[in-house]
């Protein structure tokens, strides 16, 4: 290494970690307050704006603490601004400590919105199939729709309430062909239904129906009704499609 790549080194950590890395030899302190304030208050806007709930449930002091510690430990793959708040999904999760247990859950709930914004792949258009006529039609998710399972039930949590225990809740989060995000709750069924269209292309929605009522004792004529009106509303929101 010479000398240039030593000081950059320098450099570099001690913007991450002026505590634990001397600054480099030769420069003043009040030039590299500058330097450390603008590359830690970038992130800590970055990572503020995309992660709001969690700002808000950790309050002011313990979220600055935290991005600190993520811009001082991780190291960044990415030199997209917008991709930032993935690796801080992935950062958290691992980031033990005394977090809130359901904190990388709700990080990644919140994330995840940002990520279908800017996701490839176009939504299908909002297509109106009446509950009768799906039995025999074939579905498929859209590219742009994410079957979520959290432990917690993330998308309660705010500011005035967390949760004290665990509680499964599944989430469907879709974009539209018109760039907005919304977020579905559903049921344990509705969420085994939608796992089995995507893992089993080809099948008709009678024939998962109907694996859905032998599996669990259900009358099957009565699971048929619920599974073709909870799909044709979901096919009217652009979430799936018929192939």
């Amino acid at each position: 290494m010479n000398e240039l790549q030593h000081q950059q080194r320098r450099f570099a950590g001690h913007i991450r970690d002026p505590e634990g890395t001397p600054a480099p030899e030769g420069v003043e302190d009040r030039r590299m307050a500058i330097y450390r304030e603008l590359f830690f208050n970038n992130v800590l806007g970055l990572v503020s704006a995309a992660f709001p709930v969690c700002r808000e449930v950790l309050g002011e002091d313990d979220w600055t603490a935290l991005v600190r510690r993520f811009f001082r430990e991780h190291r960044f793959r990415t030199p997209l601004f917008h991709e930032v708040g993935g690796e801080f999904v992935e950062w958290v999760a691992e980031a033990g400590g005394k977090l809130p247990p359901w904190l990388p859950e709700l990080a990644h709930y919140e994330w995840i919105e940002l990520e279908l914004a800017t996701a490839e792949g176009e939504a299908p258009p909002a297509t109106e199939w009446p509950a009768e006529s799906l039995p025999e039609q074939r579905l498929e998710p859209s590219p742009v729709a994410r079957l979520l399972g959290y432990h917690w039930s993330v998308h309660r949590i705010s500011g005035q309430w967390q949760p004290d225990a665990p509680e499964p809740t599944w989430l469907l989060v879709h974009r539209d062909a018109d760039d907005e995000v919304h977020f579905t709750l559903l049921e344990p069924a509705s969420a085994w239904l939608l796992q089995q269209i995507e893992a089993r292309p080809g099948q008709t929605v009678r024939a998962l129906a109907e694996d859905f009522a032998r599996e669990t004792g259900s009358d099957m004529e009565t699971v048929l009704r619920a599974a073709c009106s909870l799909l044709s509303g979901l096919c009217a929101a652009g979430a799936l499609r018929v192939v």
